[in-house]
């Protein structure tokens, strides 16, 4: 998911830069919005995938996790209460 949003992030500049420069005038406004809206989806899919862990609900005591890798709460003790 990170790599996509850096590849739209990415070309979302090279279109915004480069793209006008190679192509005729009339299409400058459309690849330019294009390319702003390709640096947006990649910063908000950047934001969203990047969340590791994130709460389900939170109490005066405990904290409820969600998006926490199997493998590592494998490796953690048994909870006893």
């Amino acid at each position: 998911m990170l790599a996509s949003a850096w590849v739209a992030i990415l070309v979302g500049i090279a279109m915004m830069v480069v793209g006008p420069a190679w192509i005729k005038s009339d299409w400058f406004l459309l690849i330019f919005l294009i390319g702003s809206i390709m640096i947006l989806s990649g910063t908000i899919g950047g934001i969203v995938g990047s969340q590791v862990v994130s709460t389900k609900s939170i109490d005066k005591q405990y904290v409820w996790l969600a998006k926490v890798n199997p493998e590592y709460l494998e490796m953690l003790p048994a909870w006893l209460d």
